[in-house]
């Protein structure tokens, strides 16, 4: 049946559009009417406002003068037809507003993509959806879903700025303090496990019954050179799967903070490597229990700097993974990297129980329970009701979940489950979207895998001796501390009016060593931009940072000269 096409009127001022069985603007005073609703708006300042099909643009001057400090508006059209036939009396009578956006596209992703480039990140703390005609009645859910997107991406932006401001300084600490492993590390790049199916353990408490079951079905599973699959886990995993009997293949270490040391405190030397990022705690690839382990490195940007195209041309990077905020998947975007076989997914639940927010092998889960006494219950009840958590729908269990963990499944969902090699084994938890396998299911396509190769896949090499080498010289590495070094101490000098210096060149070297600025609250997710050198005190408090990065270039270098004497 041919679509209705949308159908032009005269009114005492204006036109208005009749289509799909309505009237779009007032039949008799289409202008009035918008005027009407535009005056009775309760506008706020910093908030961007998604004006749903405006059609011919009327009432819109008169909103853009209204608009307070830091408002903005955005114009969307989601019906073709109703763009074709009103955009030229749009542009006809907006001509007096200028730069007034106004897009036709069904994809929310490139409505938030021009909001990004058009207005940058954090330049507004709130979305609304202004319905100004009735168009938007064409297409109600399209234009909820736009402003939930945008509402989301603000929300995200405003989370990481924070985030920035507070671990930045720390990220970059541990970044430069890392770089000492280089010359004794190997790029993540050069791991390869073909088409070799992959277990994927994140720690959530569902882990426990799936490795349960797992170890009754296929014995051989704590076999590491038998078993006819990888494993690859989160760190926070590691001591469950050991408990289990199991050695898993590679651990993912990409927590920052000292906490993380808690995940291996009573495990012995095991034949495991670790895929390590090198913003992650100095202090973990350094216990002894690893001290045979071979380093496979990987690097999340916390923000964009220049000090990474720096380390770029030097060809001092290893594998870059985009940030996603949570282990679990950056486990799953290494496990795309290094294997293009069957993923399955245990353990990334994103959502917990009363009692148990991990596995059972997790800190949190053994301090919970050090803690027991004849009053204390293993039951958090603060935690498991803390504001704006919820209830999930589980037959015999009292599942829930958190605003956190939903935009980790969201971020899970909308990066992952459109890949057709990833399954899901966990026996409940938040849905990711992948399709449900069983253990059994599992175990009769490892059956299959076996029978048509004839042999078990190995496990991970050991990388050692000559016959392999890092892919970074020691001499390399210790040439690019040192001028960096230096160059921290130069600008030591030009703060203190000790050195002379040249125009503009206080301006180039913090543009060039922005990790000593890039978490500063103002500055925080601020890509790009040039740091005020005029500012007195902007540079007071680079030189607060300069002594503490100093001292850490200068532990890295004494690793890098201890481990060369051996």
């Amino acid at each position: 049946m041919e679509q209705e096409a949308p159908r032009l009127s005269a009114t005492s001022r204006g036109y208005t559009i009749y289509y799909k069985e309505r009237y779009l603007l007032s039949p008799r005073d289409a202008e009035g009417g918008c005027e009407r609703v535009v005056e009775a708006l309760p506008l706020k300042e910093d908030t961007l406002y998604v004006v749903a099909s405006p059609l011919f643009g009327y009432g819109l001057p008169r909103l853009v003068a209204r608009l307070p400090r830091g408002a903005a508006l955005l114009c969307v059209e989601l019906d073709p037809l109703l763009y074709q036939v009103s955009v030229t009396e749009f542009c006809e009578f907006c001509k007096e507003v200028s730069s007034l956006p106004y897009l036709c596209t069904p994809s929310p992703e490139k409505v938030i993509n021009f909001v990004r480039t058009t207005w940058g990140p954090r330049r507004f703390r709130r979305v609304e959806l202004l319905r100004i005609t009735a168009g938007w009645q064409i297409h109600p859910a399209g234009y909820q879903e736009i402003v939930r997107l945008l509402e989301e991406s603000i929300a995200l932006d405003w989370f990481n700025a924070m985030t920035l401001t507070r671990l930045g300084r720390r990220y970059a600490r541990n970044f430069i303090h890392n770089l000492a492993l280089l010359p004794q590390s190997y790029d993540a790049r050069s791991l390869s496990w073909g088409n070799v199916p992959v277990l994927l353990c994140g720690a959530g408490p569902s882990l426990d019954e799936t490795l349960s079951s797992l170890v009754h079905v296929l014995p051989s599973v704590k076999e590491k050179k038998q078993r006819p699959f990888k494993i690859l886990c989160v760190d926070t995993a590691l001591r469950t799967l050991l408990l289990y009997g199991i050695i898993p293949d590679l651990v993912v270490v990409q927590e920052a903070q000292w906490w993380n040391l808690r995940d291996f405190v009573g495990i012995q030397e095991k034949d495991v490597a670790l895929l390590l990022d090198l913003c992650s705690l100095p202090a973990v690839p350094r216990l002894s229990v690893f001290k045979t382990a071979p380093f496979y490195l990987f690097y999340t940007p916390w923000t964009s700097l220049r000090f990474f195209s720096r380390l770029s041309n030097r060809n001092l990077l290893p594998l870059q993974v985009p940030p996603m905020g949570s282990v679990g998947l950056t486990m799953l975007a290494l496990a795309r990297q290094i294997s293009t076989g069957p993923l399955f997914v245990a353990g990334l639940d994103f959502s917990y129980t009363l009692e148990q927010f991990h596995c059972k092998g997790a800190p949190g889960f053994l301090e919970s329970h050090y803690r027991l006494t004849r009053f204390f219950s293993p039951i958090q009840g603060e935690k498991s009701f803390r504001e704006k958590s919820r209830s999930l729908a589980h037959p015999f269990l009292a599942l829930r979940t958190d605003p956190a963990l939903l935009q980790y499944q969201q971020l899970c969902v909308r990066h992952f489950s459109h890949h057709p090699a990833i399954f899901d084994l966990r026996p409940w938890g938040l849905d990711l979207g992948f399709p449900r396998r069983t253990i059994a299911e599992l175990v009769a396509l490892l059956s299959e895998e076996m029978a048509d190769s004839g042999e078990n896949p190995e496990g991970v090499p050991q990388i050692s001796g000559s016959s392999s080498t890092s892919p970074w010289a020691r001499k390399e590495v210790e040439l690019f501390l040192q001028d960096e070094k230096k160059t921290l101490e130069r600008i030591v000098g030009l703060l203190q009016g000790t050195e002379d210096t040249a125009p503009a060149e206080l301006e180039q070297l913090l543009s060039d060593l922005d990790y000593l600025w890039a978490h500063f609250p103002e500055w925080a997710g601020r890509e790009g931009s040039i740091p005020p050198t005029q500012d007195i005190s902007f540079l007071k408090r680079v030189r607060a940072e300069l002594d503490f990065f100093i001292k850490t270039v200068e532990l890295a270098l004494e690793e890098i000269c201890i481990h060369g004497l051996f």
